[in-house]
């Protein structure tokens, strides 16, 4: 079951050439290899996680990048919508090509736009959310 449930996954997440078209490799991040083990933890992290996503009430922010070759464009949106939180924010990295922003010579500014959006919204200000 564990082996089947391995290959339903990675065919979902399967890219064509036409998709993965522009990506720099060395700008990529992705694993050669995943163990199935993994994916079934991932699975149920899933599964749980849509029941806990309208709980967030907390500011809320998501970063992606524009051309992200693992994980859907429409993912931040889809998560967001399920958020129960006042202030929430989506932030696209339009210049970068792939995934794994933290691991790149992008990581400066991702982490100065996390920075800007806690001090925007006072996040480590006393404040019920």
């Amino acid at each position: 079951l564990d082996n089947i449930n391995f290959l339903i996954t990675i065919r979902r997440i399967k890219k064509s050439k036409e998709d993965l078209a522009g990506i720099n490799e060395i700008n990529s991040f992705a694993y050669t290899h995943i163990p199935i083990k993994s994916m079934k933890v991932i699975k149920d992290a899933r599964r749980r996680l849509k029941f806990l996503l309208n709980k967030i009430k907390c500011p809320y922010l998501i970063i992606h990048s524009k051309n992200d070759h693992i994980v859907s464009k429409n993912s931040p949106y889809e998560l967001s919508k399920k958020v129960s939180s006042k202030i929430k924010e989506v932030y696209i990295f339009e210049d970068y090509n792939g995934h794994g922003i933290i691991l790149s010579e992008y990581e400066n500014k991702m982490l100065e736009k996390i920075y800007s959006f806690f001090n925007k919204n006072k996040v480590f200000e006393k404040e019920k959310y």
